[in-house]
Formats: C-alpha cells, structure tokens, sequence
C-alpha cells in the first residue's frame, strides 16, 4: 500500500469512526436537515461555473434545480474528511444524472452543486477515502466506500 493510499485509508477509518459515535437519531436529523435548504449560498458565482451543465438559462433555474436535487429520496450520500482543507464534507450523488450537491458540514454550509461528466470516474475517485452513509430498515448505517 502507498503512501497516499495508507493516508486515506487512515482519513476514512477516522470520518466512519466519527459517523459511528453520532447517535441514529442524531444522524437522521442531520441527514433530514440537508433537504431542508433554502439557497445556495454564492449561487451567482455557481451559476456562472455550472448553470450551463444543467441547461440553466437563469441563476433562479440553477436554484430550483439545486433545491429540487437536495430533495430528492433517490440521493447516495457520501462522506469524507477533506484532504485539503480537513472539512467534513458530504456529497448528495445523482446517481441517474451525475448531479452531485456539496456540502461542508465543519460549516454548515452547502458548498457546491455541480454535474460531473464521468459518474464512474467520480464514485471510484472516491474509493478508499470516502464513507457512504445508506439507509436501512434500522436507519442510517455508515459503510467504508471500498
């Protein structure tokens, strides 16, 4: 194993180790809290950088679309102590349309909404650092993305 690959190894085994001390409860409370947005905070700035990867003509279409993917019931939630930064950071994956919403839970603040072009390359990019947090019959469960 490489150097990089035993530091993710390491980053993800501390982001599961922390999902696994939140409460059931706590964690469907948070996870519940994602879709309760309101905005994207810098939304002109997105808009500019990703509006046209949805065919948004407008910065309040890019919005709507923002809103209406953080609600959906279909999302793959991912997790992950950024690298760069040390921010917890969750990923709300499209898995039929590549949309993938960012959000920076060290600020409670949604970071990013994006389309990425190549969904495999992004997921397996993902592969060994990553945390997937996938609901079961009991609640939410998090899971090494290996």
């Amino acid at each position: 194993m490489g150097a990089a690959a035993g530091k993710y190894a390491e980053m993800q085994a501390a982001r599961l180790a922390q999902l696994r001390g939140v409460s059931p409860p706590a964690l469907d409370a948070f996870i519940g809290s994602l879709a309760k947005a309101t905005a994207l905070p810098q939304v002109q700035y997105h808009f500019e950088r990703h509006g046209a990867d949805f065919g948004a003509a407008t910065t309040e279409d890019y919005r709507r679309l923002f809103l209406d993917h953080i609600r959906r019931a279909d999302l793959r939630y991912f997790t992950c102590v950024h690298p760069r930064f040390g921010s917890r950071m969750w990923y709300l994956v499209g898995m039929d349309d590549g949309a993938v919403a960012q959000y920076n839970q060290s600020r409670q603040v949604y970071w990013s909404f994006y389309r990425v072009t190549n969904l495999g390359k992004f997921l397996e990019f993902g592969r060994g650092w990553w945390v997937e947090v996938v609901r079961t019959p009991s609640g939410w469960e998090a899971k090494p993305w290996v």
